[in-house]
């Protein structure tokens, strides 16, 4: 419940981060699209996790791409890790990985906040505004960056929606 709670209150902030005050970046902020799901991370165990989800939420897993797909440079016999996947389920977006080989999963840090944005002007003010007194964890490059906020919460913010 208490992660429901972060996840509401993340949506809120991703709003409110994006409004500047200026007419035109207004203008372009409500002509924007954004996508907010949760992004659970796993000790190698993406898969079957997913799987259950699956069963349990119903809906149809539209994605799983392994660390070898992603053509990321992994060490040996951990190609079959789970890079990126995505469940779809009545209006829910549940999007999960593996954590690379070399890191380690704390069950307090394994989920973040995912959001996709229709405009790139958008994604790099929020990025930007987010963190802001946090710890870019992945620079904002190629579309896609990751970073903790000040408060500890995990965002992973990506364009192209």
């Amino acid at each position: 419940m208490k992660r429901l709670a972060i996840f509401i209150l993340a949506a809120f902030l991703v709003a409110a981060c994006s409004s500047t005050g200026e007419k035109e970046a207004s203008e372009k902020s409500e002509q924007a699209t954004r996508e907010v799901s949760p992004y659970l991370m796993f000790a190698g165990n993406c898969r079957d996790a997913m799987t259950f989800y699956q069963k349990c939420l119903g809906g149809d897993i539209v994605e799983m791409k392994t660390f070898a797909e992603s053509g990321l440079d992994v060490p040996e016999g951990k190609g079959g890790g789970i890079f990126n996947s995505v469940l779809r389920a009545d209006g829910l977006i549940l999007r999960a990985s593996d954590r690379l080989p070399e890191s380690r999963v704390n069950p307090a840090e394994n989920f973040a906040i995912f959001v996709r944005f229709s405009d790139t002007i958008d994604l790099k003010r929020v990025f930007a505004r987010l963190s802001t007194g946090g710890r870019v964890v992945f620079p904002l490059e190629e579309n896609f960056g990751m970073l903790r906020d000040r408060y500890g919460i995990s965002w992973m913010l990506e364009g192209g929606l």
